[in-house]
């Protein structure tokens, strides 16, 4: 049997370079905003180098001036009405009658009891606390898996699954670190949880039984049973903090650019008000003092919208890569 190569991080498996990644998934969402927001004002700085003279010309007349911010305004109004609109849906997902409540906590019950009785202990409340007791179970399982076939007399498949075993408990070992005093909320959780490759693992288990149903005995089996129990929870596990990682990001979102456009709306609407070429005057650095001023006000403009494509940015990705459920891998491999 080939294992499937996969690496054991997110990061690892990407194609992408250092920077994409820090910009698309593992940067904070507020640092990566700012990065964005100089990247424009500097663009609009080079702007003005190339085209000082006539670009200053060109906004000192007519009501060039007035028709950009008012359009930025108008724009923040929109931007942020949308955002309350995705508020309004994500809440509305929390709402319900009393049996779709009750169903809810029923099902939230029943996973923590059959989580219970197969790891002989309760699972406690934090996510990363519940993720650790789990890989600690499928640690335990892939152990019992090896001890399982250790007496066979078939020593090439007792070195295919002590192979495989090994991958499982060093990968279960290198999350739990990663997950310890690790708070929810904050995506070190959901990229951890994500750097698991179960599916991968399951699908290698999968082909093990298939390449040696007639030498696994009847323990091995059960072995090999168990052990795709606790792959197949953790992969539901994982889906459900996913979900609510989104919830929580999509809220936070919400909650950031309501903060953002109230303080974008004051700026460029004083901008609009009192900004012109009779109060603006002068030069920096060779630069039109009016150029400075009606680009940095633009920035400010635009900087409920980049932040919405900053967070967006990451939960699109996240979701790109976690498509699909069970063993079943839609990126490229090298199997």
């Amino acid at each position: 049997m080939e294992h499937d190569s996969t690496a054991n991080t997110m990061a690892s498996r990407s194609r992408q370079g250092r920077g994409r990644l820090w910009l698309s998934l593992s940067g904070n969402r507020l640092l990566v905003t700012l990065a964005l927001l100089v990247v424009i004002f500097l663009g609009v700085l080079l702007v003005s180098l190339l085209y000082g003279g006539a670009l200053a010309s060109a906004i000192g007349t007519g009501d060039t001036i007035e028709t950009l911010f008012s359009t930025l305004i108008g724009g923040i109004i929109t931007g942020t009405t949308l955002v309350v609109t995705i508020s309004q849906l994500v809440i509305s997902q929390e709402l319900g009658a009393l049996g779709d409540q009750l169903s809810r906590i029923n099902n939230a019950m029943e996973f923590r009891k059959k989580t219970a009785k197969r790891l002989g202990n309760a699972p406690p409340t934090t996510v990363s606390a519940n993720c650790r007791l789990l890989l600690e179970g499928i640690e335990s399982d892939a152990r019992e898996l090896d001890a399982a076939v250790s007496e066979t007399t078939d020593r090439s498949l007792a070195t295919e699954v002590n192979d495989f075993t090994n991958e499982v408990t060093d990968h279960a070992t290198m999350i739990q670190d990663d997950l310890e005093n690790v708070e929810f909320g904050t995506s070190s959780v959901v990229a951890s949880l994500l750097n698991f490759n179960y599916a991968t693992k399951l699908q290698s288990l999968e082909q093990l039984e298939y390449d040696h149903t007639e030498e696994l005995d009847q323990q091995a089996m059960k072995s090999v049973e168990q052990l795709r129990t606790g792959l197949t929870r953790y992969g539901a596990f994982r889906e459900h903090i996913k979900t609510l990682y989104f919830q929580w990001e999509l809220m936070t979102l919400s909650r950031l650019i309501l903060y953002v456009a109230i303080v974008s709306l004051c700026i460029v609407g004083g901008s609009l008000l009192f900004v012109g070429t009779d109060t603006v005057t002068g030069s920096v650095a060779g630069i039109e003092t009016l150029l400075l001023v009606t680009g940095a006000v633009f920035t400010v403009g635009v900087s409920p919208f980049v932040l919405f494509i900053a967070y967006t940015l990451r939960i699109v990705t996240m979701t790109r890569r976690t498509l699909a459920i069970g063993p079943l891998v839609l990126r490229q491999t090298d199997s």
